[in-house]
C-alpha cells in the first residue's frame, strides 16, 4: 500500500489528460445503466448540430502543410513520414482545418490553421503575435490514457493574410499510434506582456474528429554494456528511441527519489526542484550530427516516478528540425557518447 501510495502521489495530470480521461469513461459501456431516450429534435436543433459537423478541407501536400513549421528543409522526409489530414469546422466567423500530422513511436506533430472566412487581414495586435497567442482553451486527445508533455505555439506565416498556423507537438509516456484524434480548441487569447494580463481576441468553439496517419520511422538504438551511472547512482537504461522527427530515452535509477512532504500545493519547492535535476535534469543527452553540429537535448521534458525503491524515468524531446538518421553520427547518454548502432 506504500509503494501505491508513493506511485499514486507521482501522478500529475494536465487538462488535458483530465478531458482524455472524460473521452474514454464516456466511451466505455456502462450496464445496469438507465439513458434518457431523445423524443424529438426540433428543426433549429438540427440546423445548429449541421452548422458544428466536421467538413472536409481542401488537402495539401504534407511538406506544404508544414512548411511554416519546417520551410523546404527535409521535404522529402515531411512527405513521407507526414500526411494530410484536411478536417475542417467553422464557428463565429472563423475557420479551424487540421492540415498535417506526423509522428513516430512516442511523439505526434500536428499542423493546424485558424483562418478569417470573410478572407480579412487576421486580426492580432501585439508585434510579436507568436509569442503571446494561445487558446482559452485546448485539448488534443489520441484516445490513450498515458503521461504526456509537449508544446504548442502559433506561426503567422503573414501576417497580411486571413490566418495563422498553430503546432502541436506531444510525446506519450506509453507511446502513441496513428489513429483516431479529438481535436478542442476555444477561443483565441492573447497574453500582454506589460501588463500581465489576457484579452480574447477571437471567440470561437472549435471542435473535430479525424484520422491521423503517418510513417513511423523510429529505431530503437543499443546502448552498449559499460554500466551507467548518475550523480552516483547506478543507471538502467531500458529504450532508446530515436526517429528524424524525436528522441526517447526510458531508464531506471537505483535509488528513489524522494519528493518531500509537501505535494498539495502544486507548487514545485526548491526541494523538489532539486530532486527534479537529480534524476532527470543531470542525465546528459545529446545528438552528434555528422556535419559537425550537436544537437543538445538537455533540457528535454520527461517523467520520473518512484518504483518498487528505485525511480523510473524518461526523457524526450521533439527537434526543431527534422534530422535524418543517416546524418547521425553519435549519441552521448548519461555521460557516455556512443555510435549509432541500431538495435537488433
Amino acid at each position: 500500500m506504500k509503494s501505491y501510495r508513493e506511485q499514486m502521489d507521482a501522478l500529475h495530470f494536465t487538462q488535458a489528460q483530465k478531458d482524455q480521461m472524460v473521452e474514454q469513461l464516456l466511451q466505455t459501456p456502462q450496464k445496469n445503466i438507465r439513458k434518457p431516450h431523445l423524443r424529438r429534435a426540433t428543426a433549429i436543433g438540427i440546423a445548429a448540430a449541421l452548422a458544428l459537423t466536421v467538413g472536409a478541407g481542401a488537402t495539401v501536400a504534407a511538406s506544404d502543410a508544414f512548411f511554416p513549421l519546417f520551410g523546404t528543409s527535409q521535404t522529402e522526409i515531411i512527405d513521407k513520414i507526414g500526411r494530410p489530414i484536411g478536417a475542417s469546422v467553422s464557428d463565429n466567423g472563423y475557420t479551424l482545418s487540421a492540415d498535417a500530422v506526423m509522428g513516430d513511436k512516442y511523439s505526434i506533430c500536428m499542423i493546424f490553421t485558424l483562418s478569417r472566412d470573410d478572407g480579412q487581414a487576421f486580426p492580432v495586435l501585439a508585434e510579436d503575435p507568436e509569442s503571446f497567442l494561445h487558446f482559452g482553451d485546448s485539448s488534443l486527445s489520441t484516445g490513450l490514457f498515458s503521461g504526456a508533455h509537449g508544446t504548442s505555439r502559433f506561426i503567422d506565416e503573414d501576417p497580411t493574410d486571413n490566418k495563422i498556423q498553430y503546432v502541436e507537438m506531444m510525446t506519450y509516456e506509453n507511446g502513441v499510434q496513428p489513429g483516431a484524434v479529438t481535436a478542442k480548441f476555444q477561443d483565441l487569447v492573447q497574453w500582454d506582456v506589460e501588463t500581465g494580463e489576457s484579452t480574447t481576441v477571437i471567440q470561437g468553439d472549435w471542435k473535430m474528429r479525424f484520422q491521423s496517419r503517418y510513417e513511423d520511422l523510429s529505431v530503437s538504438l543499443e546502448t552498449g554494456q559499460t554500466p551507467y551511472t548518475l550523480n552516483g547512482m547506478p543507471v538502467e537504461i531500458e529504450e532508446v528511441s530515436l526517429s528524424p522527427l524525436s528522441i526517447y530515452v526510458a531508464y531506471t535509477v537505483g535509488e528513489q527519489v524522494e519528493w518531500g512532504q509537501d505535494r498539495e500545493s502544486g507548487r514545485e519547492s526548491p526541494e523538489q526542484a532539486a530532486q527534479t535535476q537529480k534524476f532527470l535534469g543531470d542525465f546528459s543527452l545529446q545528438l552528434h550530427l555528422k556535419d559537425g553540429r550537436t544537437i543538445d537535448c538537455n533540457d528535454a521534458g520527461g517523467s520520473i516516478g518512484p518504483e518498487d525503491g528505485k525511480t523510473h524515468c524518461t526523457k524526450s524531446m521533439l527537434f526543431d528540425e527534422l534530422i535524418p538518421l543517416e546524418d547521425v553520427e553519435s549519441i552521448t547518454l548519461c555521460g557516455q557518447t556512443l555510435p549509432i548502432t541500431p538495435a537488433a
